[in-house]
């Protein structure tokens, strides 16, 4: 135990820290998003995303903040970065090349946040702090995976909308620890027909659930969803004892192989 007048239990000093750090982190933009953006379209839990546009209460109290604030921390440096390279090009007489953190409108009702666009190459950029395992795994499988592309194409379409011409969208990989080396780059033609399916996929799931309201079966409808169980610890709709499927999520635990009430660890919760 630390001494001194305002002396506490290591353990609640470390409680303390943390709930600093949590309690910043849910205070910022990029945590109390309340209209789906364009990283929501392709991720895999159905479920998920259904809550998304249903705008339904965050209810994860327990979910570890940590990865989003390094990664939140870490955008607010590249901004940095990237604005310093521009002053370097227009003080040695060129134009500058990066616009860096401008919003775009994918279509009515749909806008978002994108890191970098190119100049001088065309190129939509986003960026992304994953750990070096991560990133081995992206780079062996040549590609960032569907959310990460459709995110891509739809940044793509946004930036086009605005009269921009549009050559390559691409998504640059830093590792969140290790060396900068290990940075991989992922980039490939604009095509906007990828981005029309990552919309299609949303339209389709609206229209599903309106159906499903009409009819007062939203419930049952929200339960068939599909769901991403490796990632419910950082849900912001998780709940092990959510009761109602509109409002929150049980996850792996609405799975009846977990009914015998055995205890299960869920990555990304911190209680």
């Amino acid at each position: 135990m630390n001494e001194g007048l305002f002396a506490v239990p290591d353990k609640l000093l470390l409680g303390d820290l943390e709930a600093v750090i949590r309690d910043k982190a849910r205070a910022h933009g990029r945590s109390n998003q309340v209209e789906i953006g364009p990283s929501s379209l392709g991720q895999a839990c159905e479920r998920r995303l259904a809550m998304e546009i249903l705008g339904s209460p965050k209810i994860n109290d327990d979910r570890d903040e940590w990865t989003s604030t390094v990664g939140t921390a870490l955008h607010t440096w590249m901004e940095g970065a990237f604005i310093a390279a521009n002053t370097r090009l227009v003080e040695a007489g060129h134009p500058i090349r990066w616009l860096v953190e401008q919003t775009v409108q994918i279509r009515i009702g749909l806008s978002g946040h994108v890191d970098v666009y190119d100049l001088w190459t065309n190129t939509v950029l986003d960026h992304k702090f994953p750990g070096v395992t991560s990133i081995r795994k992206y780079r062996k499988a040549g590609n960032p995976g569907k959310q990460y592309i459709w995110q891509a194409h739809t940044y793509g379409k946004g930036w086009a909308n605005m009269g921009f011409p549009v050559r390559t969208v691409a998504i640059a990989m830093y590792p969140r620890s290790g060396l900068i080396r290990d940075t991989w780059l992922w980039q490939e033609e604009y095509n906007p027909a990828i981005a029309e399916e990552a919309l299609g996929r949303v339209d389709t799931l609206v229209t599903a659930m309106n159906v499903a309201e009409e009819m007062g079966s939203l419930p049952d409808f929200m339960d068939m969803l599909e769901r991403d169980t490796d990632n419910c610890g950082w849900c912001p709709f998780f709940s092990r004892t959510a009761e109602d499927p509109v409002n929150g999520c049980k996850g792996p635990f609405n799975d009846p192989t977990y009914s015998d009430g055995r205890d299960m660890t869920v990555p990304g919760i911190i209680a």
